[in-house]
């Protein structure tokens, strides 16, 4: 009861829940590529097999912008105008600062030419759908009705071939916050958010050079942590059952729980839940990510990240379901 008293506290004080990701409408080909592989940061990503993300020292970013038929009138002109960049700036500077490349340079601001010998990626893309949403509904009828929503494609191009070698496709929607929320924060929260993660899908790339960074941790290593995670976890008061599949260095992972955290709604909409998706695993770390595929309206297809670390025959650490309120999990191995 306190826990639920403290969740309810947190949604009147910050008047906030998040963005979260979705399934792209529509996602549109670049080259040979057509995003369809799902990524836990990306959305729906694609890859040239030859590509080598190691192999790029720097990074071209171009100038992004609103799909022409998002803007119907002088409101959606302005509020265009506001995000495209928002996510160029937020790009760069999560690049600049993981240090991916020797050089990011947003060509919205200057030319660049690479000089012979550099390898150099050329980022390009836009805001392919985007919609205010209504705040009315979103306050009215809840339940995602009236959701603020923003779809980005990107495509990387090699800038000596020319060639499309990654295309990627993220959906971001809120609908929650104080009164509805206001739209505007809403999308910016949304492009910011896609910004970080696309950041963090490059990292994984230029961790390994290729989508088996999907996996994560590549090696011996991740191997036996990710056996090690394979099993059966229940937590303590009965109310969850975790299985862990282990493949290689990789994890497929299903959740079934009658705790109404995984909501992080005050009351709980349903009396269990059911969850999938993929993870890794790297030393005594256990990273799994994946969506709601069981329970009530609200919950359905929302994403649910666990971030774990293993202590012999427990998994202890933090939950976030749909509403982006963390909460803690303990799970115990099952003969």
């Amino acid at each position: 009861m306190q826990r639920t008293l403290l969740l309810l506290l947190a949604l009147v004080t910050t008047g906030c829940i998040g963005a979260y990701q979705t399934a792209p409408v529509s996602p549109v080909a670049a080259g040979d590529l057509v995003p369809r592989m799902t990524d836990p940061d990306a959305g729906l990503v694609a890859l040239d097999p030859t590509f080598d993300a190691r192999a790029y020292t720097v990074l071209l970013v171009d100038r992004f912008e609103v799909s022409a038929s998002e803007v119907k009138d002088d409101e959606d002109r302005q509020l265009a105008a506001r995000l495209s960049p928002l996510f160029v700036t937020e790009l760069i500077a999560r690049a600049r600062a993981a240090g991916l490349f020797d050089r990011v340079v947003n060509l919205s601001e200057t030319t660049y030419t690479p000089a012979d010998g550099v390898r150099a990626l050329r980022l390009e893309g836009g805001l392919t759908r985007l919609n205010a949403g209504n705040r009315a509904l979103r306050y009215v009828v809840g339940f995602g009705a009236g959701a603020s929503k923003a779809q980005i494609e990107t495509r990387m191009v090699d800038v000596a071939t020319g060639k499309v070698v990654l295309v990627t496709a993220d959906r971001r929607e809120a609908a929650f916050g104080m009164f509805g929320g206001d739209s505007e924060e809403h999308l910016r929260e949304a492009v910011s958010d896609s910004a970080r993660d696309f950041v963090k899908y490059l990292a994984r790339l230029k961790a390994s050079g290729s989508m088996s960074s999907t996996a994560g941790a590549t090696g011996g290593a991740a191997v036996t942590a990710a056996l090690a995670a394979g099993g059966t976890w229940r937590d303590p008061d009965g109310r969850s059952v975790l299985k862990i599949a282990a493949a290689s260095a990789s994890l497929t992972w299903e959740l079934e729980t009658r705790d109404s955290r995984v909501a992080a709604t005050a009351s709980g909409h349903s009396s269990s839940y059911r969850a999938a998706g993929t993870g890794t695993a790297s030393n005594d770390e256990i990273v799994l990510k994946g969506r709601i595929t069981g329970g009530d309206a609200y919950t359905m297809n929302r994403p649910l990240e666990l971030t774990l670390t293993r202590d012999g025959k427990y998994l202890r650490g933090t939950a976030i379901g749909p509403r982006n309120v963390p909460f803690s999990v303990e799970f115990e191995r099952t003969p």
